[in-house]
């Protein structure tokens, strides 16, 4: 008994082994000659990281660094951030979907055992007892199935999966970016309040003290009565500015804090920056490829392929490019088109709007095979060992075309060919919102620059004025009108710098997430 079982099993493996054999060749050779679908755009994918199951639990403002640097404030996004994790999610199941695609290219073997009991009878009458019968089955068998031919299906289905796996991990990366210049902008946005405010409370104090001033010199016969009620309203006034400042600063807070995606009443302590002077770098800079495709139309040309008969919107990079006759480009304009450039190459978005025409393409790849003759093939192969032994193989064709289905596979193929045009379109109306945004980020910084030693100047002078203002009230030659005009002229002036300064940082920011360069702004160690 026990030989005859070894026989049938080392029977059962040598004809397993011959079909895997058999079967395996034309699935690699399959798997081999596919083509690989290269992508649309040329910025490289983006560093794929480990994927983290989930963000760690919020920790409060206490917990984190004091004074808070940007750079440790980005680091701690990137770590607490659900979006993060997320899209990581997304790039994942998109991984998983390929993985399934390319199953489709290898064998199934699946063994299987069957057992059935079935009891039948049992009735009883008068003249006979009752009988039961009672009959077990049993059946096992290994299988083996391999799809030889699909018309090519599976090779569309796989392209489409690699283009969504693209699609995702751009996706990922534009997810990172999004989140670090988010925090990025309200990290400046709290410096900027919290400087606002310093103003505000040295506004107090000067009006606190000129009213003190002017209350003692109207007790003593040296000013008139109606000079008390001007300073007070002054120092009413610097008081109602002060509040609202000290609540903008804390609503800032609360972004910031939303932003890096911590819990808490508690403040952040923030490490505040220098102001920046006419040689400050910026954080995004324009690639050497950019920068010669911007000297070179050709080249330009080259980096937004050309439109179809169906599309009537010129390309981006030539609007971009495009200057008047005999007009000779400035270097801001020469810069702005250098770091358009650079974004068309860079920016993870339309890496990844890029690649959505890539799936919608593979979509009309498989609508059309679909809508005409379809052609499978099949190979099957498998054993018995149970109850009796023995080989069997099998191998099949179909062919099949849809004859009549009142239009719908014709249908498809239109809707799918309508989808490349629709994203095709978006892409193009995508890399035209970036060439404006990029303008916009970078004509806001280089303002900035400019007025931040205009501001400082302006500032320096509104002191002066004030301070002698004060002492020629003080010394009973000028009015309480110049003193408090002279600090209304200094609190501007004091609002304008803190302004140029964090607006100079903010739009420095906004220049490196629009050109796609965010992660710079880790290294920046601002």
């Amino acid at each position: 008994m026990s030989f005859s079982l070894s026989r049938r099993r080392r029977a059962a493996s040598a004809a397993l082994a011959s079909l895997l054999a058999a079967a395996a060749p034309p699935a690699a050779a399959a798997f081999a000659q596919a083509p690989a679908t290269p992508p649309p755009t040329p910025g490289p994918p983006p560093p794929v990281p480990a994927t983290p199951q989930s963000p760690s639990s919020a920790p409060t403002p206490a917990a984190l660094p004091s004074p808070l640097t940007l750079a440790e404030a980005i680091r701690a996004a990137l770590r607490l951030q659900p979006d993060i994790y997320a899209s990581a999610a997304d790039r994942e199941a998109a991984r998983e979907r390929l993985r399934q695609t390319n199953a489709a290219f290898l064998p199934t073997v699946t063994p299987q055992y069957t057992y059935n009991n079935f009891t039948f009878g049992g009735g009883r009458n008068a003249n006979t007892p009752g009988i039961s019968n009672t009959r077990e089955t049993r059946q096992g068998d290994v299988s083996l199935r391999y799809r030889l031919y699909d018309s090519g299906q599976r090779e569309a289905n796989r392209s489409q999966s690699r283009a969504s796996l693209r699609a995702a991990e751009f996706g990922e990366e534009d997810t990172r970016q999004l989140v670090i210049a988010d925090v990025a902008d309200n990290y400046f946005n709290v410096l900027r309040n919290e400087g606002l405010v310093r103003v505000s409370e040295a506004q107090v104090t000067r009006a606190q003290n000129t009213f003190e001033l002017v209350r003692a010199r109207v007790q003593v016969g040296e000013a008139a009565a109606v000079d008390i009620f001007q300073a007070e309203a002054d120092l009413a006034n610097a008081q109602v500015q002060l509040i609202q400042a000290r609540n903008n600063a804390d609503v800032a807070q609360a972004q910031l804090k939303n932003s890096i995606g911590i819990i808490g009443r508690g403040r952040l302590t923030l490490a505040d920056v220098p102001a920046p002077t006419p040689t400050t770098p910026t954080t995004a800079t324009p690639t050497a490829a950019a920068a010669a495709a911007a000297s070179d139309a050709t080249t330009a040309a080259a980096v937004v392929p050309p439109r179809t008969s169906r599309e009537a919107i010129p390309p981006t990079a030539d609007i971009a490019l495009a200057g008047g006759a005999g007009r000779a480009e400035s270097a801001i304009d020469t810069a702005i088109d250098d770091f358009i450039l650079t974004a068309f190459r860079t920016r993870p978005d339309i890496a990844r709007t890029g690649e959505t025409i890539n799936v919608n393409r593979a979509n009309v790849r498989l609508a059309r095979i679909q809508s005409g003759v379809l052609v499978t093939s099949d190979a099957a192969a498998g054993y018995q060992f149970s109850p009796d032994t023995g080989n069997n193989r099998e191998i099949g064709a179909q062919i099949s075309y849809p004859l009549f289905d009142a239009g719908r596979s014709r249908a498809q193929v239109r809707e799918s060919q309508a989808g490349v045009r629709a994203a095709e379109l978006r892409l193009e109306s995508q890399r035209q919102l970036v060439a404006v945004e990029v303008e916009q980020s970078y004509r806001l910084l280089s303002e900035a620059r400019a007025r931040v030693p205009a501001a400082a100047t302006a500032q320096d002078a509104a002191l002066r004025n004030f301070e002698a203002a004060s002492t020629r009230q003080r010394e009973g030659l000028g009015t309480i009108v110049e003193v408090i005009t002279a600090q209304t002229q200094l609190v501007q002036a004091q609002t304008n710098y803190v302004q140029a300064i964090y607006d100079f940082y903010t739009a420095d920011a906004r220049l490196a997430r629009a050109v796609g360069q965010a992660d710079r702004l880790v290294a920046a160690g601002r």
